[in-house]
């Protein structure tokens, strides 16, 4: 069970944890001098997470045996885009259109992104919840 089953939950939560850090990012490159160092820097870890959540949540879908997870792979992947559109948006708004720029970034992190990364983050809570019931009853098996 563990071989079948874990692999595919840790591609899952690595998935989960690496679009957080792109949105932290997001919002960090909101408050950040867009001429620094730092921006950039943080800019390059925005479209790493990003990258990287997508080919976890890849890997996820590929590993899984849950007929539940499956039947989600579209949804979440057109949830994903749609995000991934806005935030890039955010991103080129908040580097290249100054201060009103940096307003509409701000109001589109804070209202369509956050909308469209919570739905996201849906799928991932459908998914864990649902399609892997079995790792839920390893992990009590190992804890207890």
């Amino acid at each position: 069970m563990a071989d079948e089953y874990m692999p595919s939950v840790e591609s899952l939560l690595q998935a989960h944890r690496d679009l957080y850090q792109a949105l932290t990012a997001e919002r960090n490159l909101l408050f950040i001098a867009v001429e620094s160092d730092n921006y950039k820097k943080v800019a390059k870890t925005h479209d790493e997470k990003i990258k990287s959540a997508q080919s976890r949540a890849s890997d996820f879908f590929s590993l899984t045996k849950s007929d539940i997870a499956k039947a989600r792979r579209q949804e979440f992947f057109d949830l994903f885009q749609k995000w991934n559109n806005i935030t890039q948006e955010i991103k080129r708004q908040r580097t290249e259109e100054g201060r009103n720029g940096r307003r509409t970034a701000m109001d589109m992190s804070y209202q369509s992104g956050i909308e469209a990364f919570e739905a996201i983050g849906e799928i991932f809570g459908l998914v864990h919840r649902f399609g892997h019931p079995q790792s839920r009853r390893f992990v009590q098996f190992t804890h207890s």
